[in-house]
């Protein structure tokens, strides 16, 4: 086998197609597997081309005594190559294949046939590779499991269940062997890394696949006349196509759907009845929202908020189906093919959310404007606040403004079913539209400040120090205490003062402030104050900074005759229950100051639960337990439901702390009789 195997595996190559560097490449790759086969190696195998024939050759080393003949040869035998031959030279000595075995030869033309297969199939993966994202039309062969694998004449193609229209039946009508058209897009071509073969992956649920869809049927969309500006499917159910004409006096929509609708009718038929939407686009927002809601008719829109993207669409009632879809599908499209966030609204419910309707007229008495603004005070008053937002604040117990206006972000997150955007959306409502009435402040006299006693405070975040000045009131009708609080910032001027208890005010409302805040710290503190029946208020100390102070009147407690003993008791149990860790250690301090020792922590309601468990079992029950109201996951009243359903019997004393305003009424308290 010398050139005779050459000749015929390059005549064997050429008939397949190949060029002749191809033909070269699996000439050498036959040659060396049979030299293999013969030798045991190949590493000291070269070829040679001269006009198309392949010559090989095998370097040897020229030696004393021959150890391996493969890779050695004697200086006697490397006489009969070149008289100059001497001891270790390298010589390149042409190998005969007529020397080669049976075997050897059997394995060089295997090695040629595997070649020319991997050949094929590289070629073949390289011409589909490029293309991807067309239509290829091909013929049903089985189907596994949902999975049907398709004929496409070269290749096979694999079109998964997931890939597949719910509307598609394919092979699926007891005639499995018929061979049924199917057309599909190129998703992916694969090459399997074990057998090698080229499969594509096919799919007729993309986006794509109605865009070359509508490319074969539209011959204006093919040549540009008509841009695809935007495609959204469900497949199986609906598909909106948004188009514009890149050419005056060019209709897209009529030219998309064709005389009598015969343009659209092979498009729908084509993707097995499934319903499609050609919308005209346009820059005005507003009727492009309406358009996608198609084929409801759309009465309004109105944009809530613009930097959100935020919009309603109110239709008459007898639209209100068509226009949400079967399960929201339909406003869910439309969603994704202008991206924004729609809400498709009755007249009626439009009335309910709107700012200039209902809102206005609930206004009463919490949260007003200077100017004799409109007053609201519920949650879902708020102009612009999701049905998600309202339902999440209120299976917490929170249906007024002013509860969520003196929570800190953080507490608003831990809030159960709260998003991180529903969060944002909520404060920058919050920021936006409300205003908390504020009540004059009051101006104290430095006379008023005397049995001054300086106390120092640490900070729990920081570490620095926090000096204020307390003093005990005693020239007025009505005792109080009296805390001044002196900084050394910028200072507050005096025409702003005002309404630097607002909430949401800040002193500098700049974009390039150098100093950050929402401007609800003192709006909390005010609030906080008037809760104890106090007043606060601010000395101005220019340019040095600025001396704040509260003021709280002194009151005799009352203490309910049935727990007068209990309190008075240094051997009271207490169990305090706060997600919050700052809370407790100030609630603990409070205790320990009034001379009770026995206190016991727990950060959540799971905590608490496996305490007061094992302290009944213990026998050692609590006397006393105060419950945070907001806590994640198990609020105060997920915990009095679950201290509700134990079999045991709780002798605990239990206290709800919550913040005011927040309960409108007792009915779950009275439900949950230990309270």
């Amino acid at each position: 086998m010398s050139d005779s195997m050459s000749e015929s595996l390059k005549a064997f190559a050429l008939e397949k197609g190949l060029d002749d560097d191809l033909v070269i490449y699996i000439v050498q790759q036959a040659l060396k597997a049979a030299y293999k086969k013969q030798y045991g190696t190949d590493s000291n195998v070269t070829f040679k081309t001269d006009d198309g024939n392949v010559v090989m050759f095998s370097k040897k080393n020229v030696v004393e005594k021959v150890k391996d003949p493969v890779f050695d040869i004697s200086l006697k035998d490397a006489t009969k190559y070149t008289d100059m031959a001497e001891i270790g030279d390298e010589l390149t000595i042409e190998v005969d294949p007529m020397d080669f075995k049976m075997m050897a030869v059997h394995a060089g033309k295997q090695r040629a046939l595997q070649c020319l297969q991997e050949i094929q199939k590289d070629t073949l993966y390289a011409e589909y590779n490029a293309k991807l994202g067309e239509i290829i039309i091909g013929y049903f062969h089985r189907e596994v499991n949902g999975n049907i694998f398709v004929d496409l004449g070269k290749v096979e193609g694999f079109l998964p269940k997931k890939f597949q229209s719910p509307l598609d039946k394919f092979g699926r009508d007891g005639r499995a062997g018929e061979e049924n058209r199917i057309k599909a897009l190129i998703q992916e071509v694969k090459k399997n890394r074990h057998t090698n073969v080229v499969q594509l992956l096919l799919s007729r649920t993309c986006s794509d696949f109605v865009r070359r869809i509508l490319e074969v049927e539209v011959p204006e969309i093919y040549s540009g006349v008509i841009a695809i500006k935007n495609i959204v499917r469900e497949a199986g159910y609906r598909t909106k196509v948004v188009v514009s004409s890149t050419k005056e006096g060019v209709d897209p929509v009529g030219s998309c759907v064709g005389p009598k609708g015969n343009r659209i009718q092979h498009v729908i038929a084509e993707l097995g009845g499934e319903k499609i939407d050609i919308i005209e686009y346009t820059e005005n927002v507003k009727d492009y929202i309406a358009r996608a809601l198609s084929p409801a008719e759309i009465d309004d829109v109105v944009i809530i908020d613009e930097e959100k993207r935020s919009a309603v669409a109110i239709v008459n009632s007898t639209q209100l189906s068509l226009a949400v879809g079967k399960q929201g599908m339909n406003v869910r499209l439309a969603n994704r093919l202008v991206d924004w966030n729609i809400l498709v609204k009755t007249e009626e419910d439009f009335k309910q959310m709107d700012i200039y309707s209902s809102a206005i007229d609930r206004a009463e008495s919490l949260f007003v404007e200077d100017d004799g603004a409109d007053v609201i005070s519920s949650i879902h008053e708020l102009p612009g606040i999701t049905e998600e937002i309202v339902g999440a604040l209120n299976n917490s117990g929170i249906t007024e403004i002013q509860d969520v206006v003196y929570m800190t972000e953080e507490q608003i997150r831990s809030i159960d079913g709260m998003t991180d955007e529903m969060v944002s959306t909520l404060l920058d409502i919050i920021a936006n539209t409300v205003e908390i009435e504020d009540e004059e402040d009051e101006i104290v006299e430095e006379g008023d400040a005397i049995d001054e006693e300086e106390i120092e405070v640490l900070n729990s975040n920081s570490g620095d120090k926090l000096w204020y000045r307390m003093n005990k009131v005693l020239n007025t009708n009505k005792p109080a205490i009296l805390f001044e609080i002196k900084d050394t910032g910028i200072g507050i001027e005096i025409e702003k003062r005002d309404k630097l208890f607002n909430s949401f005010y800040q002193t500098d409302a700049s974009t390039s402030r150098k100093y950050g805040g929402t401007g609800l710290g003192l709006a909390i503190c005010k609030n906080i104050v008037s809760m104890m029946n106090g007043k606060i208020g601010i000395k101005n100390n220019l340019p040095q900074g600025s001396v704040f102070y509260f003021k709280i009147p002194i009151v005799q407690a009352k203490i309910s005759s049935s727990y007068e003993n209990m309190l008075l008791s240094s051997q009271t149990k207490f169990l305090l229950v706060d997600d919050n860790p700052a809370s407790l250690r100030v609630l603990k301090d409070m205790l320990m100051r009034f001379g009770f020792k026995k206190i016991t922590l727990a950060e959540s309601g799971d905590e608490a639960l496996k305490i007061i468990k094992e302290s009944y079992q213990n026998g050692t029950s609590f006397d006393i337990a105060f419950i945070d109201m907001i806590m994640p996951r198990m609020d105060g009243w997920r915990f009095a439901a679950e201290i509700e359903n134990l079999s045991i019997v709780i002798q605990t004393n239990l206290y709800l702390m919550i913040p005011e305003g927040t309960l409108t009424t007792d009915a779950k308290m009275k439900l949950l009789k230990w309270f």
